[in-house]
């Protein structure tokens, strides 16, 4: 028994300390979640240091366990036998109540068996068209979920210099900020904030292990902002330079509405340089070459569009720095992490413009938003130094007169009835709301996760 909690021991402490260097925060939902909707076509080689030094970590402990099994039978020849196996075991016991990983274990359980509210109809809401007529203009979208990049980063005090050209830009062309999009439970990983922000509701992971690699459908059920378009004949697709099979990304898009999502694989077909790619997959200076490529190929149809994609360099904990920026980097060039974010306010920067300077610039809305809150990265001990964390929201609409900074408070569930208000699509979306003329649903509660989760 006691060689056995030694090694759970130490099998705990492992898996506290792999998942904290990915989250910051120990084992939590995005944790379970990722495990959950499989690893498969991960970056894997962006942690090839993490697994060999896990790997180490488990003989190590193996290793270790085999010589305190011969100490205990040493010890058992001493006496008192009882005094002494009484407060050996005593201390083994208690250091295992302690750990961090029950801790964290407790707070999913718990979270997971909150006594279920019953009043979930009355805040979700089906999507209703309005069925734009003809003599309507449908204005196109482009949506652009940056990697990780809150807000926090466009503080000057912290980060002076960072963001600079999104900055400008926000102020220049008549931006509309919402700066306080609050991250709650079900929202704080990729492929939740994707679902969050598109259908007005979390991403709450089955707890039996399933992965959605044996899965046809994504939340089938759920109404999102793509079976809203799709309804308004709009053409829909998505771009992004990781695989689009990691998490099941391309099943949530093709479940709703979308003809193509491409990724690593399909977009490698069309670059000449092969070879330039890091553990997850295309760079993003090379994603939003072909992005714009395909603006302008549906800007050509003169059918109404909305195109979604996804950045890559500013996932945590070091980034991918695209080769284009190798020369354009962040004070001293030390920080891994700030580098790529420097590079990603040039790459979004200068798409954005391109856009904006195209025929079709009046007849499109540029979104941008954070996927999620920053992980645990090179620049965490920044980025905590802001209290109240929030994601990144910004609407680019040329019937926008002047830059706007509306402070009132949201969650990522009111980005997809915000956008769809601003192509004449007058609905609530799920638990989101329409930031322009309500209040979001989070100020109903006092606390907004908790109440979710029932």
């Amino acid at each position: 028994m006691d060689v056995s909690f030694f090694i759970l021991f130490g099998l705990l402490t492992i898996a506290y300390f792999v998942a904290t260097y990915f989250t910051g925060n120990g084992i939590n939902e995005t944790v379970i979640a990722t495990l959950n909707l499989g690893l498969g076509n991960a970056g894997f080689e962006e942690y090839i240091l993490l697994i060999i030094a896990s790997f180490g970590g488990f003989i190590a402990l193996f290793v270790m366990a085999y010589f305190y099994y011969h100490h205990l039978g040493s010890v058992a020849q001493e006496s008192p036998k009882k005094i002494k196996a009484f407060l050996h075991n005593g201390f083994l016991v208690l250091a295992f109540l302690v750990h961090p990983t029950l801790h964290d274990l407790k707070n999913i359980y718990q979270s997971m068996t909150l006594e279920q509210a019953n009043d979930f109809y009355e805040y979700y809401k089906t999507p209703k068209n309005t069925a734009l007529t003809q003599e309507q203009k449908k204005k196109n979208i482009v949506f652009i979920y940056t990697e990780s990049l809150e807000t926090t980063y466009f503080n000057t005090t912290i980060f002076p210099d960072l963001v600079p050209h999104l900055s400008e830009l926000i102020k220049s062309q008549n931006a509309i900020e919402f700066t306080n999009i609050a991250q709650t439970t079900g929202t704080n990983y990729t492929i939740a904030g994707t679902v969050s922000t598109q259908c007005g509701i979390p991403l709450f992971s089955t707890s039996d292990g399933n992965s959605m690699d044996g899965v046809d459908k994504f939340y089938p059920k759920a109404v999102c902002i793509g079976d809203v378009l799709k309804k308004e004949n709009y053409h829909l697709s998505m771009l992004q330079g990781g695989s689009v099979k990691f998490s099941g990304m391309d099943k949530f898009y093709k479940t709703h509405g979308f003809e193509s999502a491409e990724g690593r694989e399909e977009l490698l077909a069309k670059v000449s340089d092969k070879k330039y790619v890091n553990g997850w997959g295309l760079y993003d200076d090379t994603m939003f070459d072909l992005a714009y490529e395909k603006y302008e190929k549906l800007s050509a149809s003169k059918e109404p569009f909305a195109l979604f994609m996804h950045t890559l360099d500013t996932h945590h904990p070091e980034g991918q720095l695209s080769k284009s920026c190798s020369k354009y980097l962040y004070g001293d060039g030390k920080n891994s992490i700030l580098n790529t974010v420097k590079c990603s306010d040039k790459l979004v920067s200068t798409f954005i413009q391109k856009i904006q300077n195209s025929q079709d610039a009046n007849n499109t809305i540029i979104v941008v938003t954070s996927d999620h809150l920053a992980m645990r990265n090179t620049a965490s001990k920044f980025l905590e130094k802001v209290e109240n964390r929030r994601n990144l929201f910004v609407v680019f609409d040329s019937n926008s007169s002047e830059h706007k900074k509306i402070e009132k408070m949201g969650v990522p569930f009111d980005e997809a009835p915000t956008v769809l208000s601003l192509v004449g699509i007058q609905t609530d979306l799920g638990l989101g709301r329409n930031l322009f003329a309500k209040e979001s649903i989070h100020n109903a509660f006092d606390d907004f996760g908790t109440r979710l989760n029932q």
